[in-house]
């Protein structure tokens, strides 16, 4: 899997998906969020909380399509310390690689 976008783009939805996702649950999945790619260039972005989901869907340059999970808490606090740029996200195997 691999796209590119911006980083206020994907911040803003990161922090909306994160809105219902707990800190701390039960289950590390729900700690997470699961990005789709798609090829027509959706990212949809999912979260669920205990009692509710919630998902966001943003566009971006696709190249390869895919699905990954990453922590809420941990991927918010690393893209805001990034400076505002065009960002490529890249899975191989079970590491996500992010280059801006």
């Amino acid at each position: 899997m691999k796209f590119i976008c911006t980083k206020t783009i994907l911040l803003e939805a990161v922090n909306t998906v994160s809105k219902v996702i707990a800190s701390k649950a039960n289950i590390p999945a729900e700690e997470g969020i699961l990005f789709n790619v798609f090829d027509d260039g959706n990212i949809r972005l999912a979260g669920v909380g205990q009692e509710i989901g919630l998902e966001c869907f943003i566009s971006a340059s696709v190249e390869s399509t895919g699905d990954f999970v990453v922590n809420a808490k941990k991927f918010g606090d690393f893209l805001r310390n990034l400076r505002d740029d065009d960002m490529v996200l890249e899975t191989e195997g079970e590491m996500l690689e992010i280059s801006c």
